[in-house]
């Protein structure tokens, strides 16, 4: 049973790659706010499931706990993203938040499959960057740059 699930998980991931790239370039055709918004949340749901399908097979393989915490921190992650891109940079182009928590989750996926204590190190990098005092501040207009 665990060699059939991880058999069709290929074919199923392979499936949420495919349209989640179609999906970004629809979201990128489409002049509609609305559909595109609605282009965006499914491409959320795709990431959401394709990290969900991704630990699941590797905690069936390996059944280590750790497997569980790597989804979990994941997850807050991705979701923490893109509550605050939200929030805080309101003109940001969500197509690009999208495929940067796309590209995040696939890095981590990767790196919790070849080492968990190295994908923990990371993740710790990975949610200092987020916290960085002064890296960027969304008051910035066109004027008030910095010049250096």
């Amino acid at each position: 049973m665990e060699n059939t699930i991880v058999q069709l998980s290929k074919y199923v991931i392979t499936f949420l790659m495919i349209c989640f790239t179609m999906q970004s370039f629809a979201a990128l055709k489409e002049r509609d706010e609305d559909e595109r918004h609605y282009i965006l949340m499914r491409q959320i749901i795709m990431i959401i499931l394709m990290n969900f399908i991704c630990f699941f097979v590797m905690f069936l393989q390996e059944g280590e706990v750790s497997t569980i915490q790597m989804f979990l921190l994941t997850m807050a992650y991705i979701l923490g993203v893109q509550i605050l891109y939200r929030l805080i940079y309101r003109k940001a182009s969500m197509i690009l938040v999208n495929n940067m928590c796309m590209l995040l989750s696939i890095s981590m996926i990767i790196l919790t499959r070849l080492s968990v204590s190295k994908a923990m190190s990371q993740y710790k990098i990975l949610a200092a960057s987020m916290h960085a005092p002064g890296s960027a501040s969304p008051d910035w207009g066109p004027s008030s740059r910095p010049s250096w």
